[in-house]
């Protein structure tokens, strides 16, 4: 239908997955290996065994995720389908297109060994969020909002609360820096899973249209 050429990449990195794959997209189209990509991510659910309530706290018996608490009984699924056109910006600005944000910088990395599949690293989250503002050429007292991923785990949730700390404690001050206010998307929609990071990319950029967070 669009006859889209060049490469096609699937990316499997669990609930990563389309935030990868918009960062390996943004290096292709940085480098000059390609002019535009469509990057997507779908998550449904489509079998009845996607609802069960599980023993190892991983999905909630409640009707919303409790996010950031100590009181968690876990994640809350969700569905979600989400696509974004990437292109440099000078090819967007010469093209016409409405350009909803700018992609200034990305890193990835793994956690390496932890004690839990959905406790990650503090250390390595931290390292990835501060390449990631290295690689825009800003610090974390530049930000006034980060989207988290929390889910509702508790491991996982302050396993990341632990990792942006440390992250934002390494970022010299500067004069003028305002409140870091942080956000998730799973209240909203519950966890996309592979399609959470997309989700949570629409999130940020509805927030910038409306000049309202949420």
């Amino acid at each position: 239908f669009l006859d889209v050429q060049g490469p096609c990449h699937f990316v499997n990195a669990e609930c990563a997955s389309s935030l990868v794959a918009l960062h390996q997209a943004s290096q292709m189209i940085r480098e000059g290996r390609i002019d535009q990509a469509i990057v997507g991510a779908t998550s449904l659910l489509l079998h009845s065994y996607g609802f069960a309530v599980r023993r190892d706290a991983l999905l909630t018996d409640e009707p919303a995720a409790r996010l950031f608490s100590r009181n968690s009984r876990g994640q809350l699924r969700g569905e979600a389908i989400v696509a974004v056109v990437l292109k440099s910006l000078r090819r967007a600005q010469a093209d016409g297109d409405r350009i909803l944000g700018i992609v200034a910088g990305s890193a990835v990395n793994n956690s390496g060994r932890t004690l839990s599949l959905v406790a990650g690293s503090v250390e390595q989250q931290a390292r990835a969020m501060t390449e990631a503002w290295h690689d825009a050429g800003i610090e974390g007292s530049d930000l006034s909002l980060i989207e988290c991923h929390a889910s509702g785990v508790r491991g996982g949730d302050f396993a990341e609360l632990a990792a942006v700390r440390q992250a934002l404690r390494r970022s010299p001050a500067r004069e003028g820096s305002v409140p870091c206010r942080l956000g998730t998307s799973k209240g909203a929609f519950g966890h996309g899973e592979a399609a959470s990071g997309l989700t949570a990319l629409a999130k940020v950029l509805l927030q910038m249209q409306h000049g309202r967070i949420l």
